[in-house]
Parts: structure tokens; C-alpha cells; sequence
């Protein structure tokens, strides 16, 4: 034995129990059922991915087709066990992370789980798509033993071909082989938080866990809320056409897309006091509580009714016309303008002028894109304006946010892209008289006569905005004119 021993304090101890767990046996069959039972619980799961990667589903079932069913045991948690066991242990210590756990794994069991995996996820979604004839058996010779000893060989020669429902009607017997496959997996029950992740990070050991994996293991709000971001959008980020994309499959894959929408929430809590896109940012930010979790909820209402909405008309990454960190910039532009009570301009069906928005931002960056002159520091060395968007780096987007403060955003207020909100929305009610008077007792809209009874009375006549509110309308004396209910609705309404 070599190395320095050291005593280490009791308090400090680390309690190691042996786990609670049981090694269960079931054919392909029979687990199937048991598959269906099972939640994905994330926290605990690498980001499914087999889906997407070519041939490596019929790869497994092809494997299986050949009795390779027993090389890999799957790994599930007892939820009502588990549940049974550690509720009492975390309403003794009042631990409010102890507490969110069990409520964690309460919400798969009222989903009518009796599992969640923790290891196996992508196997089982394999094992689901070949019963529901999603994906077929490689092309070969399948070779299987019949009951009396003999072997048989059965002929697979066409691709995405034999399906389950095909091989039931061609080869029954190659079926039957494959329903009957022995299948190992563990149930545990009673792991804790700690020893859950602990478990799941020792059995993806030789799969090099990302940072964003690791980070996943959060049973956090916020990290639920983000994964939820992530399946919602993620589609719509990761396009299909590689050169269309704003996000690469690359640098999205695995929980990488939670990262970006992460980074995203930071931008919004923070307006880039911190560096966004840094890894030991996210993970401060993945904790319980903290400020980011605070605003997640304002930040996805923002993500969807106005970023959401410029990605949609944007399209795909080549409208940016030069670089997919554009959008970034366009993000950060919006947060800002927002964030001053400010937005953009709508137009006469309401909707923004997204049109104008980026316009004027390809305008502005078109300036500068063909300079030469490496005039920007980053740190180490100095870059070219071009080169500040090669990545999302603080000191490069330290250059980008002074040019989205210091030029972009007064551009946009100058040619009325962008307009002041006004926060008051809801005239005084006691100006009714006043412009009832000024009017000559007529509708603003339609010259009909407003009898005195009824002009007090919200639900005839409306106090309305002359220049609609939504489009930058101020809460004034001069933008206020009355008019009947039933013409200022249809107004409203077009």
C-alpha cells in the first residue's frame, strides 16, 4: 500500500450501505409488459438517442435474434417500495430536497408507473419499436435451435423489411425464438438522491458522461422545467438540414439543447452579468432556489410569446444570412428591450414586426461583417467582427451586446421598429364625462349618440386608445376617445 494515510473526522463520514436490490429474470415478452410499466425518469437517464442513430436499433434486436439477450442486465427502481421506504426517513428530517425526491417519484407512480429505469432507457424504447413493427431485423441467415436439438436456418434477405408483424406472418418459429429470450434486470428499491445518482453515474462509467448528463441528475425545478423546454422546442432548433440549423445535432444531442436553453435563462435573469454559456454558470444556476430557477417561469413566458414567435418567422438558420450565433444576438436584443419596458412595434393584425426587426439587425451586422481589421480583444488575442460569432465566448459576446446596446437597439427606436410601452393600460374613469363632453355626446367611431345614462356604464361604452395601445399608445388625455362596446370590439377584433 503506497500514499499518505489520513484520519478523517467522524463528522465527516459518509454513510455506505449495501444496496437494496434483487435480480429478476423475464422473457422478451413478458418484459415488454414490464417496459410498459416503466417511466424515463431523466434524472437518471441519458437523453434517448438509439432513435436517431442509423441501423442501431435492428442492430439490438438483430442481436437478440441471435441470444445475445443476457449480455446487458437492465437496471429499475421500485417506485412504490422505494417511496415506502424513504418517505419516512425525509418527513423525520425535513430535508426540503429529501421531500421534492419523494414527490419526484410520487408523480410517476400517479402516472400508473411501477418503474423508472435507471439504466436501459434506450434498449427498452428498442424493445417498444420492434413490437410496434417501428424497426426491422437486419438482413442474414438465422440460424436457431428448434425443441428437438436440430438447428434451423431462416433467410432475412431484404432491409427495413421484417418487422415484428412480418416475421409473425414468414417466420413464426424465428418469432417464438425472440419472445422467449431471457432478459436480466435489478430492481432496486430505497436508493436515496445521492446513491440513485451515484448509481447511475458507476454504470455509464465507460460511456464518458457529459457535463450536461451529470448536471441532469438534478431533481430541481428547474432542471425539470428545462428538460420540459427541451423536448418541447428542441425539434425546432435541430433541423433536419444540417445547413438550415440553428443548432447542430452535435451540440444538441444528449441534454447539450438543455445547456442552450439554460444559458438562455441565464441571459434573461442576468442581462449578462455573468458569462451565459459558461459551464460553472449553469451549474450554479441548476441548484435549488437560485435566482435563475426564481425567474424560470417569467423567462418561459417570454421564450414562447416572443422569442418563439421571431424563430418561427425566421425559419432557418440561413435567413440570418452568415452565422447561427445571429440568433443568440437577436435573443439578447429582444431580453433588452423588454427588460427597459420597451417592444417591438406591432403591426395592424397585432402581431410584431419581426420583418423590420431583423431587417434592421442584418443591415447593422452587413456593415461590419467584411472588415479586416482584427480590432476585437478576446482574451488571449484580438478577432476580426466576423469571428466574434464563431462562438458564444464571453469576452465575444462582451463585443456583441455593446454593439446590440450602443447601435442596434437605438437603430431600431429611431425608425419606430421599437416603441416605448406604456405600463398604464387603463384609462381613469372619471375622464368618461369629460370626453363624452368633448365628443358632443357622438361614438368616436361611428358618430352614433352615447346617451348620458349610459356612459358611465363599462359594458356600452369603452374608453378607447386612438393609437392602440399595443403598438405604443400612450395612457393619455390626447390618445383617449369613447366609443360604443359592440364598435370598439369588432375594432379590436380585426
Amino acid at each position: 500500500m503506497s500514499g499518505k494515510i489520513t484520519e478523517v473526522a467522524v463528522k465527516d463520514l459518509s454513510t455506505r450501505k449495501v444496496m437494496q436490490k434483487v435480480t429478476q429474470f423475464a422473457t422478451l415478452k413478458d418484459f415488454s409488459r414490464i417496459v410498459k410499466q416503466t417511466g424515463r425518469d431523466c434524472t437518471v437517464q441519458r437523453e434517448s438517442v438509439w432513435r436517431f442513430i442509423p441501423d442501431k436499433q435492428s442492430k439490438y434486436m438483430s442481436a437478440l435474434a441471435q441470444g445475445y439477450s443476457d449480455t446487458s442486465i437492465f437496471h429499475l427502481i421500485n417506485l412504490e417500495k422505494s417511496v415506502e421506504i424513504l418517505e419516512p426517513i425525509a418527513l423525520s428530517s425535513g430535508v426540503p430536497q429529501d421531500l421534492q425526491f419523494i414527490d419526484h417519484q410520487k408523480l410517476f407512480i400517479s402516472k400508473d408507473f411501477n418503474w423508472v429505469h435507471i439504466d436501459g432507457g434506450n434498449r427498452s424504447d428498442t424493445i417498444m419499436d420492434w413490437f410496434d413493427n417501428k424497426i426491422a431485423l437486419q438482413p442474414g441467415n438465422y440460424v436457431i435451435p428448434t425443441g428437438e436439438g436440430d438447428l434451423v436456418r431462416y433467410t432475412l434477405n431484404k432491409t427495413n423489411y421484417f418487422t415484428y408483424e412480418v416475421c409473425c406472418e414468414e417466420f413464426p418459429a424465428l418469432v417464438e425464438f425472440i419472445d422467449n429470450q431471457t432478459i436480466a434486470w435489478i430492481e432496486y428499491s430505497g436508493l436515496n438522491r445521492e446513491e440513485r445518482r451515484d448509481l447511475f453515474e458507476r454504470l455509464n462509467d465507460n460511456e464518458n458522461l457529459n457535463t450536461e448528463e451529470l448536471r441532469n441528475c438534478s431533481t430541481s425545478e428547474i432542471c425539470t422545467s428545462i428538460r420540459e423546454l427541451n423536448y418541447k422546442y428542441k425539434d425546432r432548433f435541430v433541423l433536419d438540414n444540417e445547413k438550415k440549423t440553428f443548432v447542430l445535432k452535435s451540440n444538441a444531442e444528449r441534454y447539450k439543447f438543455c445547456a442552450y436553453l439554460a444559458s438562455l435563462l441565464n441571459y434573461y435573469t442576468f442581462r449578462g452579468q455573468v458569462d451565459a454559456f459558461s459551464p460553472k454558470t449553469l451549474d450554479s444556476d441548476y441548484n435549488s432556489n437560485s435566482e435563475a430557477e426564481n425567474n424560470f417561469k417569467d423567462f418561459k413566458k417570454f421564450f414562447e410569446s416572443t422569442f418563439m414567435p421571431m424563430v418561427k418567422y425566421v425559419g432557418d438558420f440561413t435567413k440570418l444570412g452568415g452565422a447561427r450565433n445571429r440568433l443568440i444576438d437577436l435573443y439578447c436584443a429582444l431580453v433588452e428591450i423588454y427588460a427597459e419596458g420597451d417592444e417591438v412595434h406591432r403591426l395592424d393584425n397585432n402581431k410584431l414586426d419581426y420583418e423590420s426587426f431583423l431587417e434592421c439587425y442584418l443591415e447593422l451586422v452587413g456593415k461590419y461583417w467584411g472588415e479586416e481589421d482584427a480590432r476585437f480583444e478576446t482574451g488571449r488575442s484580438s478577432c476580426k467582427f466576423k469571428d466574434l460569432y464563431g462562438a458564444n465566448t464571453n469576452y465575444k459576446m462582451k463585443h456583441r451586446l455593446e454593439l446590440i446596446r450602443n447601435e442596434f437597439i437605438p437603430m431600431l427606436k429611431e425608425r419606430g421598429i421599437v416603441v416605448t410601452k406604456d405600463k398604464t393600460r387603463y384609462f381613469p374613469q372619471e375622464w368618461r364625462r369629460i370626453l363624452w363632453s368633448r365628443q358632443q355626446g357622438k361614438c368616436a367611431l361611428t358618430g352614433e349618440l352615447i346617451p348620458i345614462t349610459d356612459v358611465e356604464n363599462g359594458d356600452k361604452v369603452h374608453i378607447d386608445h386612438i393609437i392602440p395601445h399595443s403598438k405604443g399608445g400612450q395612457t393619455i388625455m390626447e390618445n383617449a376617445q369613447l366609443a360604443l362596446a359592440g364598435p370598439n370590439m369588432e375594432k379590436s377584433n380585426k
